[in-house]
């Protein structure tokens, strides 16, 4: 067995951080297949730049702890990116203190801020797996999308040194093919679906773009929506979860307009043009708002 190499990193967490709107989204797999949580620490299976590899973040009330584990030999490792990486993974980028300023007193928002405007969305190690959790999830209840994942994890087969499995890339998803996905569950129209997406992100950067850079949100968002089977609901929760870009509008999402309902005592179902003429006020931050109406129903 290879020699396991560490490198560390501690990072300082503003006032107020709540480790509770990170840590949950890494539980949805009751068996810990690739992703584990005690306390306040998180063990993640992962692939860094093309080697597996195990993240750990250790939070604090100041500040979080961040070790990753690759085999002795791996070669290319960035201080910087393994810093961007966990910035991102805790939510430090998301620019929650503009929208404070902007939305914190607006009289619509004031009964979802109930716990405060200081909301911060959990993101993926990778866009990829943000992308690739939208494919796997749209269009079926979050518990169902859980299965599919795990059974997707389990036959790439990539486990990192620690033991743990790591969610794979889409280098590490082109072996497993259509016919292998429909063996584990996935609908045919899902399953090419998301091997049209490995072969879009196969050979491209997609970690080093900007989240709050609408320009190259606009720009990756008019690529994955000439991709077959991939629509707007799918790529503004992508872009969400994997860079917090907090403007993508997600009115076609079920649970909004549930909470929508709920919010506004609408006595019927709230319509998809509804909730996007009322989430339209709210740009730049529709995305972060439709999280404070996913908070508010504990949807």
């Amino acid at each position: 067995m290879n020699k396991v190499v560490v490198h560390e990193l501690t990072h300082p967490l503003p006032r107020g951080y709540r480790v509770g709107d990170i840590l949950p989204y890494h539980q949805r797999d009751d068996e810990a297949l690739a992703e584990e949580v005690v306390g306040q620490r998180l063990r993640k299976g992962i692939i860094w730049q093309g080697s597996p590899a195990l993240l750990e973040l250790i939070f604090s009330e100041q500040h979080v702890d961040a070790s990753l584990h690759l085999s002795e030999g791996v070669e290319g490792f960035s201080q910087n990116h393994f810093m961007r990486c966990v910035q991102r993974m805790c939510g430090l980028t998301q620019p929650i203190e503009s929208f404070t300023h902007e939305l914190g007193k607006h009289e619509q928002l004031m009964p979802l801020f109930e716990g405060g405007t200081d909301l911060r969305f959990a993101l993926t190690p990778s866009v990829f797996e943000a992308l690739s959790w939208a494919v796997v999830s749209q269009q079926i209840s979050v518990r169902a999308a859980v299965r599919l994942r795990h059974r997707l994890i389990k036959t790439a087969q990539v486990i990192s040194p620690t033991g743990l499995y790591c969610y794979p890339d889409a280098e590490a998803l082109m072996p497993v093919s259509v016919n292998d996905l429909s063996a584990i569950g996935f609908p045919k129209a899902k399953a090419e679906t998301l091997k049209r997406l490995c072969d879009f992100a196969i050979d491209k950067s997609l970690d080093e773009l900007d989240g709050n850079n609408q320009a190259h949100m606009q720009q990756l968002s008019n690529q994955l929506l000439a991709i077959k089977g991939i629509g707007p609901w799918t790529v503004n929760y992508g872009l969400l979860r994997g860079y917090g870009y907090l403007d993508g509008s997600l009115h076609g999402d079920i649970a909004l307009r549930r909470a929508l309902q709920i919010v506004w005592q609408h006595p019927d179902d709230v319509s998809d043009k509804q909730a996007e003429a009322w989430l339209s006020q709210f740009s730049p931050w529709r995305a972060l708002v439709a999280a404070y109406l996913w908070q508010y129903t504990g949807a």
